[in-house]
């Protein structure tokens, strides 16, 4: 199977891709609200600070790690808003956010009144390829989140399946009903191995988290991890996290206990 480019400028007409003017991607964006220009205010983002970022393909384990997080006493930007604009951030991707680029303003203020912290403000977590991602974020940290491809494939076909008739994640049914997947593992899992799930070409985007991400960000950190790994020694990964963040005195048997986690 080649490319569908066909099929990608028709979810581009439906509001669940766009074409970055910058790399000329096809990229997953999709608000409710304040949605224009959503993308290029993503890709401009200013989160520098004391800032942590989850990033990953998705169905690797990022929301996992989110609570992972939570459970060792990061704030997490779920707890921001602003109550006079009734605007607040969800649990879902930054890509995802229902108020668009007023959710990415209130993130970068956010970032800006959290730097002193003695904790980090963890941001939502992201799907984005690297091209898209944030160009501002000196000081911050960054936890990519990798996970056999096969598995990722799997979990994701049941995910899309599942959830394309939710009222939260309507940006899925689009997908499925453009591709024909008809609830097709095999279908899926073609699209999926041949670049044409609509987050991009899984083994692309690895490649340019692992690749490039300390060329294009000198002054941030990241830590690789793999799902398999928290799946089967959890403390250590925990420990690993800690580590990272520099947490002293993490007890990464009862942090762990706290977040396991059923496997999909």
């Amino acid at each position: 199977m080649t490319f569908q480019k066909d099929k990608f400028e028709k979810l581009v007409e439906y509001g669940v891709l766009e074409k970055s003017t910058s790399s000329g991607d096809y990229v997953h964006v999709h608000a409710q609200e304040h949605s224009e220009d959503f993308l290029d205010a993503m890709e401009k983002m200013n989160s520098s600070g004391n800032v942590v970022w989850i990033v990953g393909y998705p169905k690797t384990g990022s929301h996992f790690v989110q609570g992972i997080l939570k459970n060792m006493g990061c704030k997490l930007s779920t707890d921001v808003k602003d109550e006079k604009g009734g605007i607040y951030i969800e649990w879902n991707p930054l890509e995802n956010q229902r108020f668009g680029t007023k959710a990415i303003k209130l993130l970068e203020n956010a970032a800006k009144t959290h730097e002193a912290s003695d904790v980090p403000l963890i941001m939502p977590h992201s799907h984005l390829p690297l091209s898209s991602f944030p160009a501002k974020i000196d000081g911050n940290k960054v936890i990519f989140v990798d996970r056999d491809p096969r598995a990722t494939a799997s979990s994701a076909f049941h995910f899309f399946c599942e959830k394309k008739d939710d009222e939260d994640t309507v940006y899925i049914e689009p997908y499925v009903k453009t591709m024909e997947v008809n609830e097709d593992i095999n279908k899926f899992t073609e699209l999926f191995f041949t670049g044409n799930f609509y987050y991009g070409d899984y083994f692309e985007y690895n490649n340019q988290w692992k690749k490039n991400f300390e060329a294009k960000y000198q002054n941030a950190e990241i830590l690789y991890l793999k799902f398999e790994d928290l799946k089967y020694n959890l403390p250590a990964q925990v420990s690993k996290i800690a580590d990272f963040l520099e947490f002293e005195n993490v007890n990464a048997d009862k942090i762990a206990e706290e977040s396991s986690f059923k496997v999909e």
